[in-house]
Formats: C-alpha cells, structure tokens, sequence
C-alpha cells in the first residue's frame, strides 16, 4: 500500500484493535519524525544572519505551523490509543 492510498480495517476482536492501534501510531511516530526534522531545519534558519526580515518572518510562520502539526499528530495518538472495542474493554 503506499503513501496516499486508503486501507479498510476490519476490527473484530481486541487482538485486531490492538493490532490496528500499533499500526496507526508507528505511522504519526513517522510523521512526528519528519516534523522534528523540519522543525530543526527552521530553528538552523533562523540562527542564520544573513536571512533578511521577510524571510525571518516567512520562517517563523512556518515554524508556528509546524508546532500546529505536532499538536494535531499527539492529540490524533491519543484519539487511537483511547479506542475500545464494544463488549471487550480497553486492555
């Protein structure tokens, strides 16, 4: 499967839940990895002095992004790793 094609989960038991919930957040710690990337990129930017206030601003607009998509990918981790199957409980 690859990166922008869309999966069907079939989740019977809390082996399966349990199984989908590992899958999904090994993928947003992925995303959190590229995000600390980027993050350390901009932050190198913007200890540079030979960047003009434009692009000073334009850098840190991004990095305020940035920050937003962090939050958004921890609040999703803890979305997933609250789900419970009905009739099994979250173990």
């Amino acid at each position: 499967m690859g990166n922008n094609d869309v999966a069907l989960i079939t989740i019977q038991t809390a082996g399966d839940l349990r199984k989908a919930q590992r899958q999904q957040i090994q993928g947003l710690q992925r995303t959190q990895g590229f995000l600390i990337g980027a993050a350390c990129t901009l932050e190198k930017a913007l200890e540079s002095n030979d960047i003009d206030e434009e692009t000073r601003r334009l850098v840190n607009a991004a990095f305020f992004q940035l920050q937003q998509v962090q939050n958004e990918t921890a609040q999703l981790h803890s979305m997933i790793d609250a789900l419970t199957l009905n009739g099994f409980g979250h173990e």
